[in-house]
């Protein structure tokens, strides 16, 4: 077992583990909000947040992995009521696992995997595309999952995932311990190059003009590799069995 990135900020490690895709000081290393006894990340995404990749966003970024890469992630997201309301835009992303586009790809795409949060109600979408040159027609997008998800208090999510465009991939996800997703099949793009994760706060449109601010807080990310184990990339929880995601309206 091994693991290839021990990114907790909540344990020591450095925000420079990862590559900030923010304004200045829009992704900062603060202390929890409900416990006042560790640090994690505050991620703070404004109306008048400049743009990267197109959008404006508030997120961290890992390296990217190796094509067709198996991995383990753990980490845990905080949203609360008095900074995270709901609004009239499409979804907000909170994780992404995003692909790096090869040759004459349309740009990069939406995600291979990816939550994202509309109201208090969690989406878990995934995309592949086996043609070897993507177009905006190409992909082919799965909803997994619809599900609440709690506000005022920590949640913890564990993805095992195989990022490839053929029936060997796969997606097993749990939510604060409770397997939600029970996937196999293609999860990704067919590339030269690996997918990489990111979390925070990106919203494709934008935050609304009524909603000058939407804040979010993580503890970055555990990545194990394909040997590694729900417990190990937990630092020894354990995990109940897989249970059909709720799947809302």
């Amino acid at each position: 077992m091994a693991i290839l990135t021990a990114g907790r900020i909540d344990l020591g490690a450095p925000l420079s583990t990862y590559t900030i895709e923010a304004d200045a000081n829009r992704v900062v290393v603060d202390r929890d909000p409900i416990s006042l006894s560790r640090n994690v990340i505050k991620f703070d995404q404004r109306s008048d947040s400049a743009d990267y990749g197109g959008h404006p966003r508030s997120e961290v970024r890992l390296p990217a992995w190796s094509p067709q890469a198996e991995v383990w992630l753990y980490w845990q997201t905080l949203l609360r009521s008095e900074d995270f309301r709901p609004d009239d835009r499409p979804h907000t992303l909170i994780f992404q696992v995003h692909q790096t586009p090869d040759g004459a790809d349309a740009a990069e795409g939406e995600p291979p995997l990816s939550f994202l949060v509309r109201g208090k109600q969690l989406t878990i979408k995934g995309v592949y595309d086996a043609t070897a040159t993507s177009t905006s027609g190409t992909p082919t997008t799965m909803t997994f999952g619809r599900l609440p998800i709690p506000f005022n208090e920590w949640v913890s999510f564990v993805v095992r995932a195989k990022f490839g465009w053929t029936a060997s991939g796969l997606a097993q996800i749990w939510m604060n311990g409770k397997q939600v997703v029970n996937y196999t099949g293609p999860l990704a793009y067919n590339n030269a190059l690996g997918c990489y994760a990111k979390m925070g706060v990106y919203c494709s449109g934008g935050v609304t003009s009524r909603l000058a601010s939407r804040v979010a807080y993580g503890t970055g990310f555990t990545v194990g590799d394909s040997s590694s184990s729900y417990s190990e990339v937990t630092g020894g929880l354990s995990a109940s069995g897989w249970r059909s995601a709720i799947l809302m309206p």
